[in-house]
């Protein structure tokens, strides 16, 4: 069977660790012949530091716009050109947080406090970019924005094109090309009939289109998919529910 696992807030809830009971799942799903996907927000260069265990495995970042599989990075729609200079000039006339990423390297500015920075290229893979010179930015976060002003910027670029997804209590937005999500990445790599676990919004259409989701509930505030299984952000109990999900003679490969 195919699992799908979603990081932050799902896996791990520090943003820079998985704890060893999960770690301890998801070691003896691949070993029992399940193929195994991680799915995050996320791009390439920074989920790689986390899972360092299963850095062989198929990969989707930044919600679903680049893939790595059997070591090849590949991006699937790059931002368009004008909406990155619209976003540019945001970023510059309102003075605003942000990471921009590229394929691989990034342009950034933020503050100290933000949690991003915990999981912003933490090995120094990649080269951190003047916002003028990144070509070909594939994703973008804007940071810290007020409600207000968060939600003209939204409509804004919603009219542009664009997909933007807010975050539950962060007061972030992430915004990729139009079409792009973990579901599509999914489907580009040749995976369905997929198990998938997740938490977000970013994760809904994923797990939307899975055989059973899984949802996790490190953000009570939202909503769960219809038809998942609920599960509490803790380890022991995401590592039993992988176990007994892989044992399942329904979820076996043949």
């Amino acid at each position: 069977m195919n699992f799908v696992f979603d990081i932050d807030g799902t896996l791990s809830f520090d943003g820079r660790t998985i704890a060893l009971p999960i770690t301890q799942a998801l070691t003896y799903l691949i070993r029992a012949h399940h193929k195994v996907v991680f799915a995050s927000a996320r791009p390439i260069r920074d989920l790689l530091p986390i899972i360092p265990e299963f850095e062989h495995q198929p990969l989707i970042g930044g919600n679903g716009v680049m893939t790595r599989v059997s070591e090849k990075l590949s991006v699937l729609q790059p931002l368009p050109p004008a909406a990155v200079q619209q976003l540019k000039q945001l970023i510059e006339i309102h003075h605003l947080d942000y990471v921009m990423d590229g394929t691989w390297n990034y342009a950034s500015q933020v503050s100290t406090d933000n949690p991003i920075l915990r999981q912003l290229d933490p090995q120094r893979l990649a080269q951190r970019q003047s916002l003028a010179s990144l070509n070909d930015p594939v994703k973008v976060i804007l940071l810290n924005l007020a409600p207000v002003l968060r939600a003209r910027i939204k409509r804004l670029l919603i009219t542009l094109d664009l997909v933007v997804i807010e975050h539950s209590g962060e007061g972030s937005l992430d915004i990729t090309a139009q079409g792009i999500n973990k579901a599509h990445a999914l489907a580009n790599i040749g995976f369905e009939h997929y198990i998938a676990f997740g938490n977000d919004e970013n994760d809904r259409i994923m797990l939307g289109c899975a055989r059973q989701a899984v949802w996790i509930t490190s953000k009570p505030e939202l909503t769960p998919v219809p038809q998942a299984i609920i599960c509490p952000p803790d380890a022991e109990a995401i590592a039993a529910l992988i176990s007994n999900l892989s044992d399942r003679s329904d979820c076996r490969v043949e």
